[in-house]
């Protein structure tokens, strides 16, 4: 007699991560600037298709994995389709007001799905941009649905005679390390797991802990001919100190650029002054705070031990926003501990995402099945980033060392 099973593969399902910012922040930002005496726009995006001018790009950026290793492609974007923007809620292609202001990507490449706006808003228009599409898994045979959040594009007025101070973003910046994959990348480097062909480059975005915040002052809605100063404040507790670029959560401050380590900040509020003939012409507020969301985690073995075991390894799985996290270690901080029914108070045996339990030192019987241990652990969300010290002689130092390519870095550490 004749039997048989079939067997499929069980893959893990997808991680999507999805994200949408301005591509030319720095060049053609969401918002422009109009000067009504002689009605020119800064920059000026060309009005269509092919016209002269600087247009804007916004660009989703998605991001896939799988825990089990199966799904390789971590950008995503060139294998997009059936790709829709929206503004207001309405299909853009069926807006006729939009007709040969736009162009949606359709390469092969990561760029794949960006739109470039052409169109010059007046001051009382003001458009909500997102993106839907799909993309296959092929390991399935199912398509995926994606889904952006949502960008503002509109323009402010200017008159010639004044003064503007404008960012790049948006003024309330939210650091959530969940989302960071330029984090997990560095975690990826330092314990030499394989990045593939991603760069620091490719992973800085809105939602990195590289913040980079552009600056753009405009003088009469046009690029300055006067000569100007900008000045970097933090204020805390109703007062403002004067502050520069120190290497550390303060990177640069330029004219053109502030850019932010969000690794090192808890919370912060920072100005930025506009000065003029020593006078102050003109401020922006922001604000950087640290996001501590809802996550899950779970025990992935979870076995008995055999009488002859003299160890025991565990491992957790983190869960956020309906995803398992392929490298939850730079997020989460965790402490093990066991119990027995011959030490029934809490012994810490180690930390981390993955642990190996020695059995003896944790009291685990081996004479009777009445023997037990429970294996448990707390978790937390991993603190901000601090600057190592050390105590040398009377004197507190800064540790630092000297990297790759014989320069000076300062550690940094959480716990």
């Amino acid at each position: 007699m004749e039997n048989q099973i079939r067997i499929r593969r069980d893959f893990a399902p997808l991680n999507v991560l999805v994200s949408l910012y301005c591509y030319t922040s720095a060049t053609s930002p969401l918002n422009q600037i109009y000067d009504p005496d002689s009605g020119t726009y800064q920059p000026d995006r060309g009005g269509t298709v092919g016209g002269a001018g600087t247009p804007c790009v916004i660009r989703p950026l998605v991001m896939t994995g799988a825990e089990d290793t199966s799904w390789t492609n971590q950008n995503t974007n060139q294998y997009l389709s059936d790709i829709h923007w929206y503004v207001n809620g309405v299909d853009i292609s069926t807006l006729n007001d939009w007709t040969n202001k736009y162009s949606i990507d359709s390469t092969g490449a990561d760029m794949r799905g960006s739109i470039t706006i052409y169109r010059n808003l007046s001051s009382s228009e003001r458009f909500v941009l997102s993106m839907k599409a799909k993309f296959a898994d092929i390991r399935t045979g199912t398509n995926i649905d994606v889904e952006t959040d949502t960008v503002i594009l509109s323009t402010t007025d200017r008159a010639k005679s004044q003064w503007s101070l404008q960012i790049g973003t948006s003024n309330a910046v939210l650091y959530n390390p969940f989302e960071d994959k330029l984090l997990e990348y560095q975690y990826k480097i330092a314990h030499g797991i394989s990045v593939g062909n991603a760069t620091v480059a490719s992973l800085t975005n809105s939602k990195s802990y590289l913040c980079n915040i552009p600056i753009i002052v405009l003088q009469g809605g046009a690029t300055p001919t006067d000569t100007y100063s900008l000045q970097l404040f933090r204020l805390s507790g109703g007062t403002q100190t004067q502050i520069t670029a120190n290497g550390r959560e303060i990177l640069q401050f330029t004219n053109a650029l502030l850019q932010l380590d969000l690794r090192l900040i808890e919370k912060d509020n920072f100005i930025i002054k506009l000065v003029y003939n020593s006078q102050v012409v003109a401020t922006q507020a922001i604000s950087v705070d640290r996001a501590y969301p809802e996550y899950k985690v779970h025990a992935k073995h979870w076995n008995d031990a055999l009488p002859t075991d003299k160890y025991y390894f565990e491992e957790l799985g983190v869960d956020y926003n309906g995803n398992v996290m392929d490298y939850p270690q730079p997020v989460i901080s965790v402490r093990w501990f066991t119990k027995t029914n011959t030490l029934n108070t809490k012994q810490y045996q180690s930390v981390g995402c993955k642990t190996v339990i020695d059995l003896e030192r944790a009291a685990f019987g081996k004479e009777s099945a009445d023997d037990y241990c429970d294996i448990g652990y707390e978790t937390r969300q991993s603190s901000v980033y601090k600057i190592g010290h050390a105590t040398i002689g009377s004197t507190d130092t800064e540790l630092t060392f000297k990297n790759a390519n014989n320069e000076t870095v300062t550690l940094i550490f959480n716990e």
